[in-house]
């Protein structure tokens, strides 16, 4: 049995809401975290500092608790089109929302995850880590892989982009040029252009192979180069990245 809808909601304003409410919860979080005195160099303890601040902003955006609360590191859900466990549903967003909808006449296919990859943006580290390259090829496409499957039956998912250094006209560019070698739309500035020391929102659309597709990935960028930068543990130095695999994907 296949899904139905994009999604299956008896009314898409009801998905509008909540797609609008997790879209302003990252946000309200990444000014939270710009407001802080100073911020790990790591990606992972960006993420740590980062949740945190997503719950403080859904507590102030949604006091009553009428959405619900975001998972950090939680596994895909389980594909209710495969007969078995599938390597797509063992991958884990940054961040995800998981949410019913009670429309879905099928409830296996009734619950549906927004997901949240992060990543880090800037000039390549001492370690060799090329950090633009990284953002779209371990970033937006794991929400166009059959691999990763991010927002998978959903067509709607999000990127959070630490600028660390650089121009972000620069970063911009290589992301752009990245984004074309991988045959993906290149990112297009909102309206509002360029936010320095806050946050700048990008995004473009394309095609997956699997269910939902066209598939919306909205940016969100935020300027954090000229914030101090915390080591992250008592009597440690920040370490630069390497290219061994997170520990955190199977």
């Amino acid at each position: 049995m296949k899904a139905t809808g994009r999604p299956a909601l008896a009314d898409r304003r009801l998905w509008e809401t909540r797609h609008n409410h997790y879209v302003n919860v990252l946000c309200e979080a990444l000014s939270l975290l710009r407001r802080k005195d100073s911020l790990p160099e790591d990606e992972l303890e960006l993420n740590r500092e980062l949740w945190f601040c997503i719950l403080t902003a859904r507590r102030g955006l949604d006091p009553s608790g009428r959405f619900p609360l975001p998972v950090p590191e939680g596994q895909n859900l389980p594909d209710p089109n495969a007969a078995a466990t599938q390597p797509h549903d063992r991958k884990k967003p940054d961040f995800q929302w998981i949410h019913d909808d009670p429309q879905e006449p099928d409830p296996r296919y009734g619950v549906r995850s927004f997901a949240v990859e992060c990543k880090r943006l800037g000039k390549k580290t001492e370690g060799g880590l090329v950090l633009n390259k990284e953002y779209i090829d371990n970033g937006a496409l794991r929400f166009r892989s059959p691999e990763y499957r991010y927002s998978h039956y959903l067509a709607e998912g999000a990127m959070i982009g630490y600028v660390q250094t650089m121009d972000p006209e620069a970063i911009h560019s290589e992301v752009c040029q990245q984004a074309a070698t991988a045959q993906l739309p290149i990112l297009q500035i909102g309206p509002e252009g360029w936010k320095p020391q806050a946050t700048t929102q990008l995004a473009h659309r394309f095609q997956r192979p699997f269910p939902r597709s066209p598939f919306d990935l909205t940016h969100l960028w935020l300027d954090i180069r000229d914030m101090p930068v915390r080591a992250t543990g008592p009597g440690k130095q920040n370490k630069p990245e390497t290219r061994r695999p997170r520990r955190k994907r199977r």
